[in-house]
C-alpha cells in the first residue's frame, strides 16, 4: 500500500470512529448535518461516513427522526467487551 492510500485510510478510520464515539456519546438520535457541524467534516464526508458505517450495522438510521443511532453491531461489541 502506497503512503498516500496508507494515509487516507488512516484517515477515514480516525473519522469514522470519530463519528461512532458522538453518535454514542450523545445517547439519542443525531441528524448527519449535526454530526458534520459537530466534528467539523465537510457534509458530503459526514453522508459518506455515515452510509458505510450504516452498511456495517454500527449505527442505524431512527425511522422517526431519520437520525443516526447506535446500532446493534456496535451495541454487541460494547456488550461483549464487558
Amino acid at each position: 500500500m502506497s503512503t498516500a492510500n496508507s494515509q487516507d485510510a488512516s484517515s477515514i478510520l480516525t473519522r469514522s470512529f470519530a463519528v461512532t464515539e458522538f453518535i454514542a456519546r450523545t445517547g439519542r438520535s443525531v441528524s448527519v448535518a449535526e454530526i458534520g457541524r459537530e466534528l467539523d467534516l465537510p457534509k458530503p464526508s459526514a453522508h459518506r461516513i455515515c452510509k458505510i458505517l450504516e452498511n456495517m450495522g454500527i449505527i442505524v438510521r431512527d425511522p422517526i427522526s431519520k437520525g443516526m443511532m447506535v446500532g446493534p453491531r456496535l451495541s454487541a461489541i460494547a456488550l461483549n467487551s464487558m
